[in-house]
């Protein structure tokens, strides 16, 4: 569900999480109180425009994602019950991906707004290779989606994790997740 006070912002946002394949939005709300009960997996919540909302109260079962602009918002509600932060400088791919980590369980941590996208020293078939391999995919697998050897999977997750400075596939995947590249 989405949970924004501005109403034009707020239908675009839900028809456009709506046109993902995997994402059904069973609801758009002005406000958050008396939701709880809603059949939502996930809540994205626009912070600017509901700075007093009660995570505990409004939304007590939901995992949230929080989109926001500014930094004294993100540092607040990284305190409370939200699992994602998405900001919204950033495009509609990062709360997709936002959306998607967090209904599966996973927190995602707020993007550097310092860094973008542009400043990614990856190419884009090293980004096709690291996402795949973000959704937990083996080389082999990412091979074959790719139409690649398996060899040349490794030798770009290999220029990956040099180029992020990482130890592994895990911390490079971690870092590109951060600086707002995947």
């Amino acid at each position: 569900m989405v949970v924004a006070d501005l109403a034009l912002f707020r239908r675009a946002l839900a028809q456009a999480l709506a046109r993902e394949q995997d994402i059904d939005v069973v609801g758009d709300y002005e406000r958050a109180d008396g939701l709880d009960g809603t059949a939502a997996d996930v809540a994205v919540v626009d912070l600017d425009s509901s700075p007093n909302l009660s995570f505990a109260n409004d939304l007590p079962a939901l995992p949230v994602v929080a989109l926001t602009t500014g930094r004294g918002t993100l540092r607040k509600s990284s305190r409370s019950r939200v699992h994602g932060i998405v900001d919204k400088d950033h495009g509609m791919g990062h709360l997709v991906h936002a959306v998607r980590q967090v209904a599966a369980g996973e927190p995602v941590l707020p993007v550097d707004r310092q860094k973008s996208e542009s400043s990614s020293p990856l190419t884009d078939r090293e980004m096709d290779v690291l996402r795949l391999a973000a959704e937990g995919l083996p080389a082999a697998d990412i091979a074959r989606g790719l139409r690649l050897t398996p060899g040349t999977v490794r030798n770009y997750l290999s220029a990956v994790i040099r180029k992020t400075g990482a130890r592994n596939r895990l911390e490079a995947i971690l870092a590109a997740d951060r600086a707002g590249w995947l």
